[in-house]
């Protein structure tokens, strides 16, 4: 019985955090709002999406030209120092703990970087370092769930389109969201670093110091970016593939 109460407990925690949450960011969204119609204006003919697997770090080594943009997600934002000479760098998630994380963990890089969150759970948004870190919060369209309270909207991966100003998901975790995302500025080309699906050679991030929440459901991903890359390949007629290396970054 006394487990039950505790489970109780901690979901009724989680219900009020994500109620919180959700009026403050509703009351918040004016600015946000505006930040992300101006940021909707940007145009790159070329999209690099850096994710945080085991070969992230193969983008040192490739030239990216002046008009293309760098979307750095989640702990991927390590690199973003590594680029000083890139003017167009976003930090994007769909995680408000991944995202704490890397505002405490690499302050620096992420705030070279333009930051957008799109919370999937609200219950986990309840810091406020999120609303004074955080440059762009949107509010997700959301629905209530018994475990978690509110959360955001899953369309499911064929319904897949460009980030709006209200998102709602395509599709699980934050590597979807941020092709949403990318397909902002309108971009000819969307190139993918370190999206791994998996472990590669026994080593799950690029960097030891990132830290496992517990087990990324990595074929569901990968199922859902074969929808998706479908989608923006013949609907949308945009190229979106893994960089590969051909000239060395000077």
């Amino acid at each position: 019985m006394y487990h039950n109460f505790k489970v109780i407990v901690r979901m009724l925690i989680r219900h009020i955090q994500s109620y919180l949450f959700f009026v403050l960011l509703f009351i918040l969204q004016f600015k946000s709002r505006g930040k992300f119609r101006k940021l909707s204006k940007c145009r790159y003919s070329e999209v690099h999406i850096v994710c945080p697997g085991p070969t992230a770090k193969k983008i040192l080594k490739y030239p990216i030209p002046k008009d293309s943009a760098v979307i750095f997600v989640n702990h991927a934002v390590r690199l973003a120092s590594e680029f000083p000479e890139v003017n167009n760098k976003y930090y994007f998630s769909a995680d408000a703990v991944r995202t704490l994380e890397a505002i405490n963990e690499t302050s620096i890089e992420f705030e070279s970087c333009v930051s957008v969150l799109t919370p999937a759970h609200f219950f986990h948004a309840n810091s406020r370092k999120l609303f004074r870190e955080v440059d762009i919060m949107l509010l997700s369209k959301v629905h209530l769930t018994k475990k978690y309270g509110l959360e955001m909207v899953d369309l499911g991966p064929e319904s897949f389109s460009k980030l709006k100003s209200r998102p709602t998901s395509s599709g699980f975790g934050s590597f979807i969201h941020s092709i949403k995302f990318a397909l902002l500025f309108s971009p000819l080309k969307i190139t993918l670093w370190g999206c791994d699906f998996g472990v590669k050679d026994n080593e799950r991030y690029f960097h030891p110091g990132i830290a496992t929440i517990g087990d990324t459901p990595y074929n569901l991903i990968r199922s859902h970016f074969e929808i998706v890359k479908n989608i923006i390949e013949t609907d949308m007629g945009i190229e979106i593939s893994s960089g590969v290396v051909d000239v060395e970054r000077k």
